[in-house]
């Protein structure tokens, strides 16, 4: 797994063994960057649920201006600061200026601490979606009120798609390739629906 663009490309990224961690192929990503290149660019990101910091790491390398990366295992944060060293490293960014890893569940972190995010990742562990759709719901509608003109990407299986009540309307939809198996992943973007 590497980083597909960027200053820090083809730089190889650590993936937890045994951890429940899923991270985003690299040829779902090219997909998801070639559709925001002009919105990454000195922008401030969050990514939720980051595990391995995929998506985070690779706005680092197309010059965003900030990543916050929520993870909540702290086994796991610890492969994602490896990645994030390395990623800055070989893109020449100061890691301690441009980061911050909060070890804390996305469910419960007090979002307005971040200020000014333009692009939110999305990328729950996929039982999420059955288990705790309520609790995503409310997480959802929070991160539309905290941050209404940011663009919100969700990695999510092709049969989800976000409800009204979430406060997020979609704009464009990506499948990996298609198909009819329950789990296919598929990518979708949204914008806040301001006529709520």
């Amino acid at each position: 797994m590497r980083i597909t663009g960027g200053k820090a490309c083809g730089i190889r990224l650590d993936v937890p063994k045994g951890q429940g961690v899923r991270p985003a192929t690299d040829f779902v990503r090219e997909q998801v960057f070639n559709r925001i290149r002009n919105v990454v660019r000195e922008a401030c990101v969050l990514d939720c649920f980051a595990g391995t910091g995929a998506y985070g790491l690779e706005c680092l390398s197309r010059g965003c201006k900030s990543v916050h990366f929520l993870e909540k295992d702290i086994r796991v944060a610890k492969i994602l600061c490896a990645n994030c060293a390395r990623v800055c490293k070989s893109a020449c960014i100061d890691y301690n200026a441009v980061t911050t890893i909060s070890v804390m569940d996305a469910f419960q972190t007090p979002l307005k601490r971040f200020a000014d995010v333009q692009l939110i990742f999305l990328d729950p562990p996929y039982y999420l979606w059955q288990q705790c759709i309520n609790t995503l719901n409310h997480l959802l509608r929070s991160l539309a009120q905290c941050f209404h003109l940011a663009m919100l990407i969700v990695e999510a299986p092709s049969e989800i798609l976000l409800s009204q009540e979430t406060l997020w309307m979609p704009v464009v939809s990506l499948r990996s390739a298609p198909s009819k198996k329950k789990g296919t992943p598929s990518v979708n973007f949204y914008k806040v629906n301001t006529s709520l």
